[in-house]
Parts: structure tokens; sequence; C-alpha cells
């Protein structure tokens, strides 16, 4: 049966009518064309089915499938059935509702890192998402939630959020009560890979920055901050040998701190309350730093780089 070819603004156009927005819908389209492992969830006619068949019309009419579902009836629509793979050789994978299987959806996901996925996951409860996000949720580009038919939010999950979630993971291996933090911490980046180190220091540094700025970075007597410069030094010299944008920036940002911020922290404390003066521009430089706003961009591009295992990081 010939079937129509939409164009890529058709297919926003349909996604915008689910409820998202068309940033989301690009995002969506872009993993569908890709390798994107795409999670829908949701309660018993929360629509997440109809949405995954959607999906399934969007992907090219050529591809073909394997369908995988737990116990219950094909819930696939007329349209899409006669796209079912025979002979295994599946262009993209679609597992609908394996709740109580999550280690067989695990390895599923594992096991197709070179194809896109399409599944869903019942949630009926807060208890199903909290377990859905810790075992489910590592493993997966975008996360869709599905009330009534429609879709009533997306969350992009990027390699950012899968390195700290597998580094926060192998915090568990310690005694956390036993020990002082920063005993702990520094321990606790020696076990972690170059990628998920990198990761943890430009989210502690990035984080900190936004909530509270070069303040908020530095925290009571600046350990963390001190321990962690070195490293992102030697980082944004990576990314500078990568051209990825934004690390000469950073590299130079970094050295001003420095030099102008750690050196004369005390004296600013030291200060009376009536100070008016303060030995450095603190506002200057989170303002320089704010300016860099494609700076989460630039952090996925070199921790892309580094999990690939390409670069000589301790």
């Amino acid at each position: 049966m010939a079937k129509n070819i939409l164009s890529d603004e058709a297919k926003i156009l349909r996604l915008i009518k689910w409820g998202l927005s068309a940033k989301n819908a690009k995002d969506i389209l872009e993993k569908l064309d890709g390798e994107g492992k795409i999670l829908i969830h949701g309660s018993i006619g929360s629509g997440k089915t109809n949405f995954l068949n959607e999906l399934i019309r969007l992907k090219n009419n050529n591809e073909c499938f394997e369908y995988y579902t737990n116990g219950h009836d094909c819930e696939l629509t007329n349209d899409n059935k006669d796209r079912l793979s025979k002979s295994g050789q599946a262009d993209f994978i679609v597992i609908d509702e394996q709740r109580n299987n999550v280690e067989s959806l695990i390895r599923y996901l594992k096991s197709n890192n070179s194809k896109c996925v399409i599944f869903t996951f019942l949630t009926s409860s807060i208890k199903d998402i909290i377990s859905m996000d810790k075992k489910i949720t590592p493993y997966s580009d975008i996360i869709i939630f599905m009330d009534r038919n429609n879709i009533h939010s997306v969350r992009i999950n990027t390699i950012h959020d899968r390195l700290l979630f597998d580094a926060n993971n192998k915090m568990d291996i310690f005694q956390r009560d036993l020990y002082p933090y920063m005993y702990i911490r520094a321990e606790w980046l020696k076990v972690l890979t170059p990628a998920q180190k990198a990761a943890v220091q430009l989210a502690n540094m990035n984080y900190s920055l936004e909530d509270g700025g070069l303040g908020g970075w530095y925290q009571e007597d600046g350990e963390i901050m001190a321990m962690d410069i070195p490293d992102l030094l030697q980082l944004c010299a990576i990314g500078i040998e990568q051209n990825i944008l934004g690390y000469t920036f950073l590299y130079g940002w970094l050295n001003t701190v420095c030099k102008e911020y750690l050196p004369l922290i005390s004296s600013e404390l030291s200060l009376p309350e009536d100070k008016t003066k303060l030995p450095y521009d603190s506002e200057g430089l989170i303002k320089q730093y704010y300016s860099w706003i494609d700076r989460n961009d630039s952090f996925d591009k070199l921790l892309t780089y580094l999990d690939k295992g390409f670069a000589g990081l301790s």
C-alpha cells in the first residue's frame, strides 16, 4: 500500500498537535532519525501506546521494526502492522509495556545501541516513576509523559545526565557517615572514568555558579574549587585541541579566577561590614561566565569525546 511521504515540517506539525513545542518536536524527530532511545510513560489509558504508533508512522516508511510486548494483545494500528520485521533484520525496535520485566527491557536497550528504540512503560504512581527514574531513565535519550491522550511533559537526557547518573552510583560504595566529605569526594573521583569525573566537575562548577555565583562555587574554605580547577584547565586544553567552541574562553576565565579571586577571597572576608570596594570584580567575572550561553552544548561535546575513550586523562 502506497503511503504519503511527510516532510519534516509536516512531521513537526503532527507532533505539535500532541502538545509538544516546536523545539521538542525537532528533538524527537532527530532521535527518531538516529539511534535515539525514546521512552513514553503514563498510566493505563493515558495514550502512551497511541503516541508510540504515531512515532512509528513518522519513521521512514521503508523501515521495518521488531515488536515486543509484555504478554497483552498487540496494540499496533493496522497501518503499522505491515511494517513488522519478518527476517529479524529490523531497522528499529518497538517495546510496548515491559513494566514487570525491567531487566529484560534494559538488556534490549543495551543490545540495540546502534538502533532507534521506541518503548513504553506503565507508571500509575509516584513509586513507579521513582523506580523508572532509577533503573530505566539512564538508558533513555527522551522521556515523554502522557496524560489523557496528550503529552504532559518532555525530558531530554544528555550524555552529561547519563555520566552523572553512573558517577553517582559509584558513590554508593563509600561509607559516607564514617569519613569527612572532602576525603570521600577525593576517593570517589579516583574510581570514576575520565568522562564521569569531567561530568562531575563541570556540573559542580556550573550548578554552583548558576546557583550562587563565585561564592556559591567557593563554599566555606574553597577546597572543591581549588581541587577542581587544575582538572578543569586540563579539560579546557582538550576542548581547545578538539576545536570545541567555548573552551578558549573558559581556560582564560578560570585563570583569571585563580589570579583575581582565589588569592583575595580572605581579604574580602576580613573587610568591615560597610565595605564599598571589593579587591576584585566578582560581579564582572560571573557576568562573563553567564555570557557563555551555549556552555551546556560545549560540555556535551567534550564529554562525548571523553566517553569514547580518546583522551589520555587519569
